[in-house]
């Protein structure tokens, strides 16, 4: 028999803090003692192993997904052993030290420098993405300003590294995945259809569900949460690389441009708004002639910007290219230009 109260000692979660993430979760805490029936009890176990991975990165553990690479650790020197050491063995001990460092150092520059070299004579990266190869030499190019990288560690299963500066923290973040490259190739398979059908697909929901459960992680014990975890999604969406397609006949699916890392403002409108919408905003797709956008309704906030009134809310407009525009800022040429809204819903999908 399972239970709240067995679940957060098995991860060792506090149990006050467990009942306070489940009851915005909207799982009943009024007995942590009684038993749970199955949906519960693995909604139980999967917020509950967030919050445990999470509590380890407090800590200074490295649990791995979501992590903040500006975190520089500090080391206490230890006096008490080595005050018998003589001058003379800590100058020999440190010359002989910088001479390791420096051997291992052009070492590695080395072995950079035949990696770089291999990888622009190689044509594998190239034939690795299954789509008409735009962009894949940004896309996996170590040295992309975006610093995202693929490695594969299994058939079925690919690890992704995420990373981005995002100005809402401050911070400079990294976030590890692992993606179905067999899921990816069923979105390759899968025959052209509307922008409302696409941004519908909830085949990956658990993948793309599992991003917004990490950063809100991040952003809900800070201040303004809210407003920090939107910011964060549109800073992630826009470290993504930009390639234009004029040939493809529909948009990619969320997934597809999450796995390739690119696309174009049709493909990371499609992503964003899908990730917003897991978050529990409001956002629409947003489709101009030659431009697609991302609209969203924020209550309450207090914007001076473009917005478009859709099912008596205004939605405002957020463009998909890092650095860009801020929230309300429109380009120029479509100011004055009518879009058309694509709203969607993603539903859950059956256990």
């Amino acid at each position: 028999m399972k239970t709240i109260n067995s679940i957060a000692g098995k991860y060792n979660v506090d149990i006050d803090k467990a009942k306070e993430l489940l009851e915005k979760k909207g799982v009943d805490v009024s007995d942590v003692d009684a038993e749970l029936d199955l949906e519960n009890e693995m909604l139980v176990e999967e917020i509950l192993s967030v919050q445990q991975r999470f509590v380890q990165l407090e800590a200074g553990m490295k649990p791995g997904k979501m992590i903040e690479t500006r975190v520089y650790p500090t080391y206490e020197t230890k006096k008490d052993g080595m005050q018998g050491c003589s001058t003379f063995l800590w100058i020999f001990v440190c010359g002989l030290l910088l001479v390791v460092i420096i051997f291992f150092a052009s070492m590695y520059s080395k072995a950079k420098s035949e990696e770089i070299s291999k990888a622009d004579s190689s044509s594998s990266l190239s034939s690795y993405s299954h789509s008409d190869g735009d962009g894949l030499s940004s896309v996996y190019d170590e040295s992309s300003s975006s610093g995202n990288g693929m490695e594969s560690i299994e058939d079925d299963e690919a690890k992704f590294s995420y990373s981005w500066y995002d100005e809402a923290t401050g911070k400079q973040w990294q976030y590890d995945a692992e993606l179905s490259l067999e899921l990816y190739e069923e979105y390759m398979q899968s025959e052209a259809v509307d922008l409302s059908e696409i941004a519908s697909d909830n085949r990956a929901y658990q993948y793309l569900d599992d991003i917004v459960s990490e950063f809100s992680l991040v952003c809900e014990d800070g201040e303004n949460a809210d407003q920090t975890l939107v910011a964060m999604i549109i800073s992630f969406v826009q470290s993504l690389d930009y390639a234009e397609n004029s040939e493809k006949v529909s948009p990619k699916y969320a997934y597809t441009t999450l796995y390739e890392k690119y696309g174009d403002d049709e493909d990371l409108a499609v992503l964003m708004a899908t990730l917003l919408k897991l978050a529990d905003k409001d956002a629409v797709v947003l489709k101009f002639e030659g431009r697609t956008a991302v609209g969203l309704a924020l209550e309450g906030a207090e914007i001076e910007g473009t917005f478009f009134e859709y099912d008596s809310k205004k939605y405002y407009y957020v463009d998909t290219v890092a650095g860009s525009y801020a929230i309300g800022a429109i380009p120029e040429d479509y100011a004055q230009a009518v879009p058309e809204i694509v709203d969607f819903d993603i539903a859950v999908p059956e256990q």
